[in-house]
Order: structure tokens, then sequence, then C-alpha cells
């Protein structure tokens, strides 16, 4: 599954911005898995932040704190990737991987 892969590759050998951009990524494609499940197709205009806020629309707003943090690791990721080098722990790209494992989960 390509959530899967990009979680391995999430835990190998690279700064944790590029750890976070790629979990980041692994959310963004389970999130998308779940509004597609649903009958939800995000238009792909502004698709991952469609994606971030649909989520506790579709699945319940006991799902907005999960929306909200992965709302703000889009922004972080945005920054990692456009703007500056070096504004990702390692303890982000792990809370956002332990997030995604968690929510897959049954």
């Amino acid at each position: 599954m390509i959530v899967e892969r990009d979680l391995k590759d999430a835990r190998s050998d690279i700064s944790s911005d590029w750890r976070l951009g790629i979990a980041y990524n692994a959310a963004i494609k389970l999130g998308t898995i779940l509004l597609r499940a649903e009958g939800y197709r995000p238009d792909r205009s502004s698709q991952h932040y469609r994606v971030i806020q649909t989520i506790p629309m579709v699945l319940g707003d006991e799902f907005r704190a999960e929306s909200d943090y992965l709302d703000t690791c889009r922004i972080k990721r945005n920054t990692v990737e456009y703007d500056m080098v070096g504004a990702a722990t390692f303890s982000d790209a792990e809370r956002l991987d332990r997030t995604i494992r968690r929510a897959k989960s049954p």
C-alpha cells in the first residue's frame, strides 16, 4: 500500500524535514482514501487543504483535533519544502508517523 511505503521511507536515514514531508504525504493519501471510500472526490485545487478540512465533516467532529493537527503539519511541510531548511524536528516527524499509524489501525 502507498501509505505503508511512505511510512517506511519516512523512517529511513534522511533529514527530519524529509521525514516530515514523506509522513505528511502518507497522511494526505490516507485522508484521500477515507474520503473516497465515503464517495467524496476532493477538488484538485488546494487538494491537501480540502482533504484535511473535510475529514471532520465526513468522519465526525471527534476528528477535529486530528484535522487541526494535520493542518499544522501542512503548514510546516510547506515551510520545509519551499522556504527553509531545518524547520522540522525528529519529534515532529515521529509524532506525525504515530498519528498516521494510529489512524490507519482499526
